[in-house]
C-alpha cells in the first residue's frame, strides 16, 4: 500500500491513515484523490470541563477503482462507520471511467486529477497528472442546460407540493419537497463542479456542495437543534413515506419546510445563474487568449 505523505500533515493524521487504510485493504482502489477539506475549530469552556479546543475536519475523496464502481454506496458507509472527526464524502469511479473523462475534457475529472492531492496509490504507482488542463469553451453551454433541467424539474416538484400542503396532504408535501431539495443541489453540483452525483442522500448531496460554496449548507442547517430535526425529516422522507406504515407529518412541521425549501430553490436559482455567467466570462478570456496566440 502506498499512502502519501500529505495525510501527515493533516489534522487527526494517526485516526486518518488507520481510516484509508482499511478502505484500501477492503476495497483495492487503485487511487483515492482528495478534492476538498475544511477544518472547523471550537473552543470548549464551562464549569465542569477543562478548557480545550475541538477540531472538525470534512473530506471529499474520489476513489478510483479497476473495475465496477457499484460499490459506491457501500463504501460510503464503511467510512461513515470508521471516519470520526468529521464528514468524509467519497465518490467513486472505474479508472477507464476517469481516463475516458478526461480525453474528453471533462471539467470534474479534469479538475481534480491535476490539482487534487492525492492520498493513496496502490503499489505505490502515482496516477498520471500531466493532462492538459480543462479547456473552458463549453462550460457555460452545458452548465445552463443542465441549470434549465434540473430547476424545471424542482420548479414542478415544488408547485406539487405547495398544493399539496394547500390541501394538507402532508406526507406527500414532505415526499415532493425531497425531490426539490435534490433537484437543487444535483443542479447546484453540476454547474458548479460539472459533476451528474448519483445520490438520492440529501446529507451527501449538501456535504459535496461545500466543496465550492457554504451557502447551501448555511441555508439548509443553521447549526440549531431544530434545524437539524426539520433536515432530517426531510432527509428521511424519501424512504419513510414510501416505506413507513402510518407516515405522518405535522402541518407546523410540513409548512416550515416548504418555507425553507422554497427559499432553497430561489438560492439555488441565483447562484446557478451567477456561476453560468462566470463560466461565460471564463469561455470569452479564454478564447481571446487563444486567438493573441495565433
Amino acid at each position: 500500500m502506498g499512502t502519501h505523505n500529505p495525510i501527515t500533515d493533516l489534522p487527526h493524521a494517526v485516526h486518518l491513515k488507520e481510516v484509508i487504510k482499511l478502505l484500501a485493504d477492503k476495497y483495492q482502489p487503485l487511487h483515492i484523490i482528495c478534492f476538498y477539506k475544511s477544518v472547523t475549530q471550537n473552543q470548549l469552556e464551562g464549569c465542569f470541563l477543562e478548557e480545550a479546543q475541538q477540531t472538525q475536519v470534512n473530506y471529499s475523496l474520489l476513489i478510483i477503482m479497476q473495475g465496477s464502481t457499484k460499490i459506491e454506496h457501500e463504501v460510503q458507509d464503511f467510512v461513515n462507520g470508521h471516519y470520526k472527526h468529521g464528514m468524509m464524502i467519497t465518490i467513486c469511479h472505474s479508472l477507464k471511467n476517469i481516463v475516458d473523462g478526461i480525453n474528453q475534457n471533462h471539467r470534474f475529472y479534469r479538475t481534480i486529477c491535476s490539482k487534487g492531492t492525492a492520498w493513496y496509490n496502490h503499489d505505490g504507482i502515482a496516477l498520471n497528472n500531466n493532462y492538459p488542463p480543462y479547456i473552458p469553451t463549453r462550460a457555460a453551454i452545458k452548465a445552463e442546460q443542465q441549470y434549465t433541467d434540473h430547476i424545471s424539474l424542482a420548479e414542478g416538484f415544488l408547485i406539487g407540493a405547495t398544493k399539496c400542503l394547500s390541501e394538507s396532504r402532508f406526507p406527500t408535501c414532505i415526499f415532493l419537497l425531497h425531490q426539490v431539495a435534490e433537484q437543487c443541489l444535483s443542479c447546484l453540483i453540476q454547474v458548479y463542479l460539472g459533476y451528474r452525483a448519483d445520490i438520492h442522500n440529501l446529507q451527501r448531496l449538501l456535504a459535496l456542495t461545500s466543496s465550492f460554496s457554504d451557502r447551501p449548507t448555511a441555508a439548509m442547517l443553521s447549526g440549531s437543534l431544530e434545524d437539524s430535526r426539520l433536515f432530517e425529516i426531510l432527509r428521511k422522507s424519501y424512504s419513510d413515506a414510501r416505506y413507513v406504515p402510518g407516515y405522518s407529518i405535522s402541518e407546523a412541521d410540513a409548512s416550515t419546510l416548504h418555507t425553507k425549501v422554497e427559499g432553497f430553490f430561489k438560492l439555488t436559482e441565483s447562484m446557478c445563474i451567477d456561476h453560468i455567467d462566470l463560466l461565460k466570462i471564463q469561455s470569452s478570456d479564454y478564447q481571446q487568449a487563444k486567438q493573441l496566440e495565433i
